[in-house]
């Protein structure tokens, strides 16, 4: 969902016009470029099934796997998601911080880095399927998470909280709209066919979100392992017993928290009739929150992994994939409608549209 702030002609610099939070941007910023580079230099994660040796795996390194296992797509997005786009979303934060530039603009700009962030965490979800097949495998399957992994994922994470303070403090640095029209909104009124179609989304939404995260997604099938199978809830499970805290807290916040909150957050925006003000700030937390909700990314991961992944361990897809899809598609869905509806709302309070 675009901003809808008033435009500047004027250029300024946003990183010294908020004192001791833009030295902590500016620490952010530097803290997430250091954890990249170091990063890429380091293993993700050892890993060895049956007797054969261990082997560690990188960013790079995998790259040059896929490669040289002639999976070029799969090669390309992981080099475009987690070795080139990170590194390009902290330069383009640090011009936006640092260089004189149009409020507009610059808002625009970290509207779209902050949505495009999370698909860099698309390598770490691979990783941690790996991870999580080799639960309860015993010497058969053994997987060991090295300084790689911990450190990539906390990199593209503060980088998301830089690119989200921001925003926010571009917002802050600018004129407050005028509220024209200072009536309550409640976008489920006047809606017209939205407002049948809007609420049905809603609730299939929640019920593909739970079909996604309670049906198995993918199963073992290789000889002499054990033929396990998870969901997303027992992929917490699964690693919460590996001790690998971390992870399940990963898959528990992005996976499950957000995509829920993200559902509340619409169904509230949409019923509840609040001020100008009120309305305005609670859909600025509907996107902040779109942006840590990362079931489509897993759900990339997870394709890239049924391909990618048999050239280590068998393994086949389950109808928890199904279901994941399908939660995709009515999510995208449900936003797309009620996020038309929603901007409109925004317009009419901000420059007073007559309303029927």
């Amino acid at each position: 969902m675009a901003d809808l702030q008033p435009n500047s002609t004027a250029r300024d610099v946003l990183a010294f016009r908020f004192g001791g939070i833009g030295v902590v941007v500016a620490g952010l910023l530097v803290t997430a470029l250091v954890l990249n580079v170091v990063a890429l230099t380091v293993p993700f994660m050892k890993m060895q099934v049956y007797t054969k040796p261990a082997e560690s795996y990188s960013i790079p390194r995998t790259v040059q796997l896929m490669w040289e296992f002639k999976l070029y797509w799969v090669a390309i997005l992981i080099v475009g998601f987690s070795l080139l786009f990170p590194f390009v979303k902290l330069g383009s934060l640090f011009m936006l911080w640092y260089l004189p530039l149009r409020a507009g603009f610059r808002r625009r700009c970290l509207s779209l880095l902050g949505g495009l962030g999370r698909w860099s965490l698309l390598d770490v979800f691979v990783a941690l399927l790996f991870i999580v097949l080799s639960h309860d495998q015993g010497r058969k399957f053994e997987t060991q998470t090295e300084l790689g992994l911990p450190l990539f994922l906390g990199a593209i994470c503060l980088s998301m909280l830089a690119s989200q303070l921001m925003h926010r403090l571009q917002i802050l640095s600018e004129p407050a709209p005028v509220i024209a029209d200072p009536t309550p909104v409640r976008p489920a009124q006047r809606s017209g066919w939205r407002k049948v179609v809007v609420p049905a989304l809603i609730g299939l939404s929640f019920v593909a979100l739970g079909a996604a995260l309670a049906l198995p997604y993918i199963k073992i099938t290789q000889m002499f392992l054990d033929h396990n199978s998870y969901s997303v809830l027992t992929t917490i499970a699964a690693l919460w017993q590996d001790k690998r805290l971390l992870f399940s807290l990963l898959v528990l916040v992005f996976l499950v928290i957000m995509p829920v909150l993200r559902l509340l957050a619409i169904t509230l925006l949409w019923y509840r009739k609040m001020p100008p003000g009120s309305f305005r700030k609670h859909e600025q937390w509907l996107r902040a929150i779109g942006h840590w909700a990362m079931l489509d990314v897993f759900a990339l991961a997870l394709a890239l992994f049924l391909t990618e992944g048999g050239q280590v361990i068998k393994i086949e897809g389950t109808f928890g994939v199904w279901a994941m899809l399908v939660a995709i598609c009515l999510n995208l869905l449900l936003g797309f409608i009620a996020g038309e509806v929603i901007r409109a709302r925004l317009e009419e309070m901000l420059v007073g549209k007559p309303r029927a």
